[in-house]
């Protein structure tokens, strides 16, 4: 997040404002005590940077012409479609009882906010596509193995 702010030449509050969040919440996504939720993502995606790098570390930090690999962020992003996708994946964790970490979650909506834009051009439809994603993620879950068992034999 640092570098991102860096790269734009902006102080922690100049860029919150940019982004539309709190100078109190970039200071903690800096500082690692804090991840940014879909909206924000979503608002630094818009200034350029690539959503794959800033989640991962690998690709280019740019969209542009090295962003039309595979794997890359359409150049239209539908907040909207965002945001419901990472609440729906926080939602159906929660509510199985499992946790999972915020950069999980959005690097989860951001794959599949690809996957729909890509292939739905309706943004009515592709709120249809949310719901559906909800429950074949509910399914997946359901069907993982439990991780309780340690590999240790028992006395």
């Amino acid at each position: 997040m640092k570098i991102t702010r860096i790269h734009f030449g902006l102080s922690q509050r100049a860029i919150s404002e940019k982004i539309g969040g709190s100078h109190r919440s970039w200071q903690e996504y800096e500082s690692g005590k804090n991840v940014p939720n879909g909206k924000i993502l979503t608002s630094i995606a818009q200034l350029g940077i690539s959503l794959d790098w800033l989640l991962t570390g690998e690709g280019s930090m740019m969209r542009g012409s090295e962003a039309k690999s595979e794997g890359a962020i359409p150049s239209h992003l539908d907040k909207k479609l965002i945001g419901r996708l990472t609440d729906k994946i926080i939602r159906t964790y929660r509510e199985l009882g499992m946790g999972i970490a915020w950069h999980e979650a959005a690097e989860m909506a951001v794959d599949e906010h690809n996957r729909i834009v890509t292939s739905v051009a309706d943004p009515v439809d592709r709120m249809v596509c949310v719901g559906e994603f909800a429950a074949e993620l509910r399914q997946r879950l359901l069907a993982k193995p439990d991780k309780t068992d340690t590999g240790k034999r028992q006395a």
